[in-house]
């Protein structure tokens, strides 16, 4: 019985032992999962106990210790009982093997010809050492792979052809509403083509008159309020009752000026129709007309515009004098007079007071028509900057400036602003001036930026040119 429950516990503990060694080698169990039981060797032994182990401690573990086992036979004599028969040394000289065969041998044995040394240089690779662009034809080009043993290749590489790329396009003439652009390659060759531009539309209809405005506020009277200083302090009275205040910064005193020249006294006449002038010292002989006496007077709020034209005709159609509202602008006439070229409008017979279309009168006034001898140009007439700038729509007309213009500063591009696009007509100045104006930047700058036609009896002053330069 003793026994037999020895031999329960020993199994017992082979069991344990062999649970807490898989267990050991277990990783780390996830949470919730079962965990593996440990005991300790106080525990084992209340296990035995239940059994029905009735020793102490020192028994159980006396007991749980096995005694040696016996020892186990050697290789050699394995090998006898397995049928080896010889002496044990013959059987460890058995054990050492016969020397293979080199790799070279090898290599004989599978067909190799050649010496060790050859079969050995063989063995060394094939590298490139260079490759190098040999020759060149038309668009090919050949190139040789030399060879770290010697060797070399050669290869072909075909490149592709240089496009034809556009240099530039420029308008080369114009004829009408028609442009004329060239396209210039790359490979120097050109083409040309034709641009139509559209014709100017008609007018449209006068849109529907805007409401009216509502009534401003007028100023009933202005009075000096205070002086303070330099400052003088006015009020300025509306009509809704309303006042504002404005004060006015007085400048001091200047230092008196010397005293001026003494002024000369003026005589006036009546000869014939015309109000004349003149100086009364001796040194002014001549009477000079100031203002035409005669005429019907314009009806009220009109002012009368005359026209003396000294000898020239008015065209079809058109009177000696009308009537228009003050400040209204109006386009003046251009009358004709056979040998002669018209010179514009003045407002005496002395050419010292042109006056321009269009023009407005504020007051009635008589404009005197003046010549000058010669041939009569026939034309497009010029009057302001808008008839200058479509100068560039036809190159090739002919222009007459009728009047002089002032242009205030503004820019205009240059007429003819290139060599493809150059003046080719005749511009007739008539002696007038254009002034106070800006040319725009460009290749040729000036009023005209390039001339092969006629430019005659033009002044040219108080104007602005921009260059530009290249670094």
């Amino acid at each position: 019985m003793k026994k037999k429950i020895l031999i329960t516990v020993i199994s017992l503990i082979a069991v344990l032992a062999i649970g807490v060694g898989v267990f050991a080698l277990l990783p780390e169990q996830a949470p919730g999962s079962i965990k593996p039981v440990q005991y300790t060797i106080q525990e084992v032994y209340a296990e035995a106990q239940t059994l029905g182990f009735t020793g102490s401690l020192e028994d159980f573990l006396a007991v749980c210790k096995g005694e040696q086992g016996a020892s186990g036979k050697s290789a050699y004599e394995l090998a006898v009982e397995n049928g080896y028969q010889g002496t044990q040394e013959e059987w460890i000289e058995s054990l050492n093997g016969t020397n293979g065969k080199n790799a070279y041998e090898l290599a004989v044995e599978n067909g190799y010809q050649g010496t060790q040394e050859q079969w050995l240089n063989s063995l060394v690779g094939n590298g490139i050492l260079s490759v190098e662009k040999t020759k060149t034809e038309n668009n090919t080009d050949t190139y040789t792979v030399n060879f770290t043993n010697g060797t070399n290749m050669s290869f072909s590489v075909i490149n592709g052809v240089d496009g034809n790329g556009i240099l530039s396009i420029e308008k080369t003439s114009t004829s009408g509403n028609l442009d004329v652009y060239t396209i210039y390659f790359t490979n120097g060759e050109s083409a040309t083509f034709t641009v139509t531009n559209g014709i100017d539309g008609v007018d449209g209809i006068d849109g529907v008159d805007g409401t009216d405005g509502k009534d401003g506020k007028e100023i009933t009277s202005i009075t000096k309020s205070s002086t303070n200083g330099l400052v003088d302090t006015y009020k300025v009275l509306f009509n809704d009752g309303s006042y504002q205040n404005i004060k006015v910064t007085n400048g001091k005193d200047g230092i008196d000026g010397k005293d001026g020249v003494d002024g000369k006294t003026v005589e006036f006449r009546v000869e014939g129709e015309w109000l004349q002038w003149k100086y009364t010292d001796e040194s002014d002989t001549e009477w000079k007309n100031l203002y035409e006496t005669t005429g019907t007077p314009a009806p009220d709020g009109l002012v009368k515009i005359s026209f003396t034209l000294n000898g020239g005709a008015m065209p079809t159609g058109t009177p000696s004098s009308i009537d228009v509202t003050a400040g209204t602008e109006i386009t003046l006439p251009t009358p004709t007079k056979r040998g002669y070229t018209f010179m514009g409008w003045y407002l005496n017979t002395n050419d010292a007071y042109p006056v321009s279309s269009p023009y407005r009168a504020h007051e009635s006034q008589r404009l005197i028509a003046v010549w000058e001898a010669g041939a009569v140009i026939t034309g497009t007439k010029i009057y302001n900057m808008n008839d200058l700038a479509k100068i560039n729509n036809n190159l090739s007309g002919t222009y007459v400036l009728m009047n002089n213009i002032n242009m205030n500063g503004l820019a205009l591009p240059a007429i003819g602003p290139d060599s493809a696009n150059a003046f080719r007509g005749i511009f007739e100045g008539q002696g007038h001036t254009i002034s106070n104006f800006v040319a725009s930047p460009a290749n040729n700058v000036g009023l005209f930026g390039y001339n092969t036609g006629t430019i005659r009896n033009l002044q040219i002053a108080d104007f602005n040119l921009t260059l530009e330069t290249c670094a």
